[in-house]
């Protein structure tokens, strides 16, 4: 990454704490639908100097691997000279028996529809309800 793209994302980062710092987020014991707030309003705002290609939600528990439940909120933003990294909140859980196995996404594209209608299809997925309904949420970072 050079030296423009690291500056670019830490701004980004500093961006998306700023909007959970302003929720009252606490980091040691994170609150996932804290996170999908600050996230909502996060990618509503344009980021100076950057495009934003898409963004979205993936929840995921790989099974075959540990008991380890992730749940990223990241946008994807490409860089001027056609470079690219992604910002946002990443958190992660023990996974409780009903989510074992579960692979779920919802990204969004200028094409497909405006912000908002992304994130009611979003809200309505069966996976996002149910880590909604969570705690024990560990904080893993701002970029993936």
């Amino acid at each position: 990454m050079n030296a423009v793209s690291h500056m670019n994302q830490e701004q980004a980062d500093s961006e998306m704490r700023a909007l959970l710092d302003e929720r009252r987020f606490n980091f040691d014991q994170p609150s996932l639908p804290i996170a999908w707030s600050a996230f909502t309003e996060f990618v509503r705002h344009p980021l100076e100097g950057l495009d934003t290609d898409t963004f979205g939600v993936e929840i995921s528990q790989f099974d075959d691997r540990d008991d380890v439940l992730w749940v990223s909120f990241m946008r994807r933003v490409q860089e001027p000279d056609g470079s690219g990294w992604s910002c946002g909140c990443l958190l992660s859980c023990t996974t409780p028996r009903e989510l074992v196995g579960v692979q779920e996404s919802c990204w969004w594209w200028a094409e497909h529809g405006t912000i908002e209608q992304w994130i009611s299809d979003v809200e309505r997925k069966r996976a996002f309800a149910a880590v909604t309904t969570l705690n024990g949420w560990n904080w893993e970072g701002f970029s993936e």
